[in-house]
C-alpha cells in the first residue's frame, strides 16, 4: 500500500473512531492531572513534616522531645531535633486527594453518557437533534435529525414542533412529506422545515422562547433538546 492509501486508511479510522480516540484522552489528561496533584500533595506532606528544625538544650526549659522526633547533631556539633507534625494534613492531603478522585468520576460519567447519546446509545439507540437557523431570505428553517444507532430498523413517525415558554406549550405537525419512513440501523435522515409561514400565521408564537421537535420512533416519542431563540420583530 502506497503512502495515499495509508493516509486515506488512517483518515478513514480517524473520522469513524474520532470521539472514542478523543474521550480516551481526555480521560488520559483527567487521570495524570489527578496523579499530579496526588504526588503534589504528598511531596508538600513530606516536606512539611519534616521542615522544623529547634535547637537542643540541655537546660530545664529546653523543648521536650517525644518519641517520635528525630535528634541529630549537625557539623557544628549543635543538636538539633527535627519536629514531626501531627497527622492533620496528612487528613487534609487525604480528602484533597478524594476531592480529585470524585471529581474525576463525575467528568467520567457525564463523557461517558454524552457518548452514549451521542452514538445514538441513548435515549432507545435513537439520536433526535434539531437547529434553528436562517436562510439567505431571512426565513426561519429548522433543521431535525434522526439518527438511527440500533442494530435494527426503526418506523419513524408524527414529527411535531414546539414552541414553549413559562406555563405554556403549543404543538404543530411538520408540514414534511418524508414521513413516516423507515430508517435503517447506522444510518440518518436530515429535513429542513420552513416554520416562516407558522409564524407568521401565529404571531403570538414570537412571545415562546424556546423550540423543539418529536417524533415518535416504534411508538416512542422522541424529543430534541430544547432551543432558545430570541425573535426580532420588525
Amino acid at each position: 500500500m502506497n503512502t495515499k492509501g495509508l493516509l486515506q486508511s488512517f483518515s478513514q479510522f480517524f473520522s469513524r473512531y474520532r470521539w472514542i480516540i478523543i474521550s480516551l484522552l481526555f480521560i488520559y489528561v483527567v487521570a495524570q492531572q489527578c496523579t499530579i496533584s496526588r504526588l503534589r500533595n504528598e511531596i508538600e506532606f513530606l516536606h512539611s513534616k519534616y521542615e522544623t528544625y529547634v535547637p537542643y538544650k540541655s537546660d530545664s526549659s529546653a523543648m521536650t522531645v517525644s518519641g517520635a522526633d528525630i535528634m541529630y547533631q549537625n557539623p557544628d556539633g549543635e543538636a538539633l531535633i527535627i519536629k514531626q507534625h501531627d497527622n492533620l494534613n496528612q487528613t487534609s492531603d487525604s480528602t484533597d486527594s478524594m476531592i480529585g478522585w470524585v471529581i474525576m468520576i463525575i467528568l467520567l460519567l457525564v463523557l461517558l453518557f454524552f457518548m452514549l447519546y451521542r452514538f445514538g446509545f441513548l435515549p432507545f439507540s435513537v439520536n433526535v437533534s434539531g437547529k434553528v437557523w436562517q436562510d439567505l431570505n431571512g426565513r426561519v428553517i429548522y433543521t431535525l435529525q434522526i439518527k438511527n444507532g440500533s442494530r435494527k430498523a426503526v418506523n419513524i413517525t408524527n414529527p411535531m414542533i414546539e414552541f414553549a415558554k413559562v406555563g405554556d406549550k403549543r404543538k404543530f405537525r411538520m408540514p414534511v412529506a418524508d414521513f413516516p419512513l423507515t430508517l435503517q440501523p447506522s444510518t440518518k435522515h436530515i429535513v429542513n422545515v420552513s416554520l416562516q409561514k407558522l409564524i407568521e400565521q401565529n404571531q403570538s408564537l414570537m412571545d415562546y422562547k424556546t423550540i423543539r421537535a418529536s417524533v415518535d420512533c416504534n411508538s416512542r416519542v422522541h424529543r430534541t433538546f430544547p432551543l432558545v431563540v430570541r425573535w426580532s420583530r420588525k
